[in-house]
This record gives structure tokens, C-alpha cells and sequence, in this order.
């Protein structure tokens, strides 16, 4: 497993920490590969009984790690585009679909794809304070592969509007709507409320827990049948060469967090003398 994911067995429950810290718990391309084995191998072992996935550091996860990418879209080409959707929709299908009991224990802030990490997982406990934020917009970009995920957990009136703003989104609104199941005041308290719902599911068959949760998603796959294509769609179009993506990801790696995209359309369309 990669150092950037720590994992650990108690009983009959997997412990997966995000360790990448020095990066703020971004998925690299390793980091990505190590979930998708390990939930793999959860799925598949039948001493375990719950998967309870938390980041290490003041973050929980801020998304995909642009550093291994190129400056520009350009430079990948369409199959390997195409490689990085099915590799990113894999690993939140395989989260959401595992026949355990996925919890998402947020310690910190999320960004971008972290967000479907979390909203991928059965049940999440947030410590206070805790933001999600649907940063995409900001760098020329789309939430595709998650948005899956956000429109079923948050309701499509809230996913759009966060998607199109990009703005943060507190604990306030997630926890009324049930998005987030619990609200604790600290990283502590939160693993006391993990203990606690370990505690409860042993009460829960496992096999019937496994059919339950193929019965809910099997509910909402059946009125979003046609979003499979559309997601993609929109992540290979994001992914295409695009002056807006390219300027959006130099200023996000140049430190600069609010870009002014009204001026850099307007000095776009200014007639050089």
C-alpha cells in the first residue's frame, strides 16, 4: 500500500487514514490506486464488517493532485483522459457499492474530489468546523465524476447551486439534510462516535446490510440511469485542451485562490494594437 494510505484492523473493521499531509491529503495517482485495492480487499474479506476511512492533519482531502499533471490538458492525450475518468469513477463506484459499511470520518476541510470520497460512504461523522468545497469552478473545471454522489447525498438544489458557485458549504446545512450524519466538536469525540456506530452495526447482519445497500443505490441508478454518459461526457470535455482550464490551474499552482475570470475573458477579447 502506499505510505500516502495507513491502514490498520480492529476487530472487524479496516482503518484507512489519507496521510499524504505534505500535500494536504491530495489524491495522487498511487494514493488513488490504494483505496481502490483496499476497498477491493474489504469487499472480498469476510472478517470485515465495516471500512472507516479519515485523513490525517488539518485536512481531510483537497482533491485530485494536479502536480503530476501537465501544464496544459494538452498534453495528455484522449486515452489517457480517458484512463484517469474510469480510474477516478471506479474508485467512488467501488466506495459506494462495497457490501460493507463504508463511514467517512472528516477530520478536517474537503475540497474538489475529495468530497466524493466522503458522500460516496455510508455514513459520515464531521467534526465542526469542517468545509466542503466544490472548488472546480474556480480552476475552469467541472465536478463530473462526483457529482453523482453530491446530487443524491446534498439534493440537486443544493449540489447545483454549490457547483456553480463554488463557495463553501458548512456543517450547518449538511447535517439538517442528513448529509452528514453526525456533527462532533473534534477529532476525538469524532472517533468516540466511530466506536459508538461500530458498536451498533454489530447488531446488523451483514448480509442484509450488503442487500440494503444494493437495494438503495439499484432505487437511485434506476431514475439516473442516462447520468453514467452524461458525467463522462462533461469530464472529457473538461479534459480537452481549454485556454480557460490551463490559466485556472496555473493561477491554482501559483497560489492564487480567487481568480479574476471576468478580467481574463475581458483581456481576451481586447483588439491587440
Amino acid at each position: 500500500m502506499d505510505d500516502h494510505v495507513t491502514s490498520r484492523r480492529d476487530g472487524s473493521a479496516l482503518f484507512l487514514t489519507l496521510n499524504n499531509v505534505a500535500k494536504a491529503n491530495s489524491v495522487s495517482a498511487n494514493m488513488l490506486h490504494s483505496l481502490q485495492v483496499a476497498f477491493e480487499s474489504a469487499d472480498q474479506d469476510d472478517e470485515i464488517t465495516a471500512v472507516v476511512l479519515t485523513g490525517n492533519g488539518k485536512f481531510f482531502c483537497t482533491g485530485m493532485d494536479f502536480s503530476s499533471d501537465g501544464d496544459a490538458n494538452a498534453e495528455l492525450s484522449p486515452e489517457l483522459h480517458d484512463q484517469k475518468y474510469h480510474k477516478a469513477v471506479r474508485l467512488f463506484d467501488t466506495i459506494s457499492s462495497c457490501t460493507k459499511t463504508t463511514i467517512a470520518l472528516v477530520n478536517g476541510s474537503c475540497y474538489g474530489g475529495g468530497n466524493g470520497i466522503v458522500f460516496a460512504c455510508d455514513i459520515r461523522i464531521a467534526v465542526r468546523g469542517a468545509k466542503f468545497v466544490l472548488s472546480e469552478v474556480k480552476r475552469g473545471l467541472s465536478p463530473a465524476t462526483i457529482s453523482r454522489y453530491l446530487v443524491r447525498e446534498w439534493g440537486t438544489s443544493l449540489a447545483r447551486e454549490a457547483m456553480v458557485t463554488g463557495r463553501v458549504v458548512g456543517i450547518e446545512e449538511l447535517f439538517p439534510l442528513r448529509a452528514v450524519h453526525h456533527a462532533v466538536e473534534d477529532i476525538v469525540e469524532g472517533q468516540k462516535r466511530v466506536v459508538e456506530v461500530l458498536e451498533g452495526l454489530k447488531s446488523c447482519a451483514p448480509r442484509a446490510v450488503a442487500q440494503s445497500k444494493r437495494l438503495v443505490n439499484a432505487v437511485y441508478e434506476e431514475n439516473s440511469r442516462e447520468s453514467g454518459q452524461v458525467i463522462k461526457e462533461v469530464f472529457l470535455d473538461m479534459t480537452k485542451p481549454s485556454d480557460e482550464a490551463d490559466y485556472g490551474i496555473s493561477q491554482f499552482r501559483k497560489g492564487v485562490r480567487t481568480v479574476d475570470w471576468e478580467s481574463w475573458y475581458k483581456s481576451r477579447t481586447i483588439p491587440k494594437l
